[in-house]
C-alpha cells in the first residue's frame, strides 16, 4: 500500500519530467511509457514491503497473500496508467498554452494576469467552458490554470490568481472557503454555467427527469439548489447565451455572455474531415446528434416535416448519433434510418462530415431549451455542413436565415427548409461554405480570446463584492 501523499508526489514528479518535452511533442508518448514503468516499479516495491509485513518469508500465509495481491495487479496498474496518461495530457496542454502565450506576447491592458478555472464538470461541458476558454486566453496573452473539484488545496491556490471562475461547482463549505480566499486576495469570482441549472423552479421542464428514479431526481433537485447557492457567493456569472444571462440578471446579479466556440484542435480535426469528405449524389443524409434521450421532445419539433420529406423523396436518409426513440410513425422509413454509436469528440467531425444537412431542433417554449447554445451549428459549420435549427435566441444570433443556415419554428417552416437543402446540392454547398466562413470570422479562438479578455478586464474593474450581499439578493428573488 502507498503512504498518504505519495500519489501527489508521484504526479509532481511526472509533471517535472514532462517539462523537458516542451521542444518535442512526439516525446510525450515515450514519457508515458517511462511514467508507467516508474509507477510499476513503485507498485512492486510497495507490494513487496506489504507482503513481508503481513506474511513474512517462510510463513504459510505468504503464498495466499501473493496470489491475492496478484489478482489485484491489473486493476491497480490500470489505475496508475490512467493517472499517468492524465498527467501527460495536462503537461501537453500546458506546453500548448505556454507556446500560444509566448506568440501572443503580453496580455491586453487591464486583462487579468492569471485566471483560475475550477471545474465541477467533465466532457463537452468542461471542454467548451474551461479548456477552450483557456486556449482563447492564451491567444490573448493571459495565463490560466485548471483544477477539478473543490478540494482543500484549491483554497491556497485561489489566493495566487487575479480572477476565479467556478464552472458548474455545486455549493459546499469547501467552495465557500475557496471563494472567501479569492475575495480576500481581491480577486473577483465568476460562476460559469452552460445550462439553466440554477433555477429549481424549472425542474418539471427538464426532459431528463422522466428517465430518473425518484431518488436520482431528488439528488438532481439538490444539485440545482447547490448551484444556485454557489452563484450567490459569486460576483456574477459568465454564460454562453443571452437567455442564461437574463436568468442570472433576474436574480439581481451581473452576467456576461461568452459564447461556446471551437478550439484550434477542433478546427484542425474539422478541416481534415472536410478535406476527406466524399459526396454521394444518389442520397441525401440528414443528420442529428442527440447525445442522450433528453432530446426526444426536441426531435418532435422537426419530426412531422421529416416524415413528409421521407414520403416525398426516396433519396433522403436519417443518420442519428446517440440516443433517440423514434415513434411508430417512423416504421415505414426505418430502412432509411441509420443509428450511429456515440463517438468521442475527436471523431465527431468525421461523422458530421458525412451529413448533407445537420438538424438542430429544440422544444419550443421550454426555458431550458431556449437557453441552450448554438453548438450544433458551430460543430457542423466547422465541417462546412448547413444546419436547420429552431429559432432560439442563440441560433438567431448565429444564423443568417437562408444564407449560412436555416431557422424553422413550425412544421411548415421545417419542411420548406428541408426541401430547399435536400433538393439542391449546389445550394447545400453554398450554405455550408457560408456557415464555415461565418464561423471562422466570428468564432475563431483568437477573436474569442480578445472578447474574453475584454470581458474579464471589465469584471476586474468592478472588483469583488461581499458574498453575503449576493446571497441575500438571491434569497429575496430580486
Amino acid at each position: 500500500m502507498k503512504a498518504p501523499g505519495e500519489d501527489q508526489d508521484e504526479l509532481a514528479r511526472l509533471r517535472a519530467e514532462n517539462e523537458v518535452l516542451r521542444k518535442d511533442v512526439e516525446a510525450l508518448a515515450r514519457s508515458l511509457q517511462e511514467a508507467e514503468g516508474s509507477l510499476g516499479w513503485l507498485l512492486t516495491q510497495k507490494a513487496r514491503q506489504l507482503i513481508d509485513f503481513v506474511a513474512p518469508k517462510g510463513s504459510r500465509r505468504r503464498s495466499v497473500v501473493i496470489r491475492g495481491l496478484s489478482s489485484l495487479r491489473p486493476w491497480v496498474q490500470d489505475g496508475f496508467r490512467t493517472t499517468a496518461r492524465a498527467t501527460v495530457v495536462e503537461a501537453r496542454e500546458s506546453v500548448h498554452l505556454a507556446r500560444l502565450r509566448r506568440r501572443a506576447g503580453p496580455g491586453a491592458e487591464g486583462a487579468p494576469g492569471s485566471v483560475l478555472f475550477v471545474s465541477g464538470s467533465f466532457g463537452a461541458m468542461e471542454r467548451y467552458r474551461c479548456a477552450t476558454p483557456r486556449e482563447q486566453l492564451a491567444l490573448a496573452g493571459v495565463r490560466s490554470v485548471l483544477r477539478r473539484g473543490a478540494g482543500a488545496g484549491i483554497v491556497g491556490e485561489a489566493e495566487r490568481h487575479d480572477l476565479l471562475v467556478l464552472h458548474r461547482i455545486p455549493f459546499s463549505t469547501a467552495v465557500a472557503r475557496i471563494v472567501e480566499a479569492a475575495k480576500r486576495h481581491g480577486a473577483p469570482v465568476l460562476f460559469d454555467v452552460d445550462d439553466l441549472v440554477f433555477d429549481p423552479g424549472l425542474m418539471e421542464r427538464i426532459d431528463a427527469l422522466q428517465w430518473m428514479e425518484p431518488a436520482e431526481a431528488a439528488l438532481f433537485r439538490d444539485s440545482l439548489e447547490r448551484y444556485r447557492r454557489t452563484l450567490a457567493l459569486c460576483d456574477g456569472a459568465i454564460v454562453p447565451t443571452e437567455p442564461l444571462a437574463e436568468a442570472v440578471r433576474a436574480l439581481g446579479m451581473p452576467a456576461w455572455v461568452h459564447r461556446n466556440a471551437p478550439s484550434l484542435d477542433l478546427l484542425e480535426l474539422s478541416e481534415a474531415a472536410r478535406q476527406k469528405r466524399k459526396s454521394d449524389p444518389s442520397r441525401v443524409v440528414l443528420g442529428y446528434a442527440s447525445g442522450s434521450r433528453t432530446h426526444n421532445r426536441d426531435f418532435l419539433e422537426a419530426s412531422p416535416a421529416l416524415l413528409t420529406l421521407f414520403a416525398e423523396n426516396p433519396a433522403v436518409e436519417l443518420h442519428l448519433i446517440g440516443y433517440l426513440d423514434l415513434g411508430p410513425e417512423w416504421g415505414p422509413f426505418l430502412p432509411r434510418v441509420k443509428k450511429l454509436e456515440y463517438v468521442p469528440w475527436r471523431r465527431l467531425p468525421t461523422v458530421l462530415a458525412t451529413f448533407d444537412v445537420n438538424l438542430a431542433p429544440l422544444e419550443h417554449g421550454n426555458p431550458f431549451c431556449e437557453a441552450k447554445s448554438e453548438l450544433k451549428w458551430v460543430e457542423a459549420a466547422a465541417v462546412e455542413v448547413p444546419t436547420i435549427a429552431s429559432p432560439t435566441a442563440p441560433y438567431r444570433s448565429a444564423i443568417r436565415h437562408g444564407s449560412d443556415g436555416y431557422l424553422a419554428s413550425t412544421s411548415e417552416e421545417w419542411l420548406v427548409a428541408l426541401r430547399a437543402l435536400a433538393g439542391d446540392a449546389g445550394h447545400r454547398a453554398a450554405v455550408g461554405a457560408a456557415a464555415r466562413a461565418s464561423l471562422l470570422d466570428r468564432y475563431h479562438p483568437a477573436r474569442m480570446g480578445s472578447v474574453l479578455a475584454a470581458i474579464l478586464s471589465g469584471v476586474g474593474d468592478r472588483g469583488p463584492r461581499t458574498g453575503a450581499a449576493s446571497a441575500r439578493t438571491l434569497e429575496s428573488g430580486t
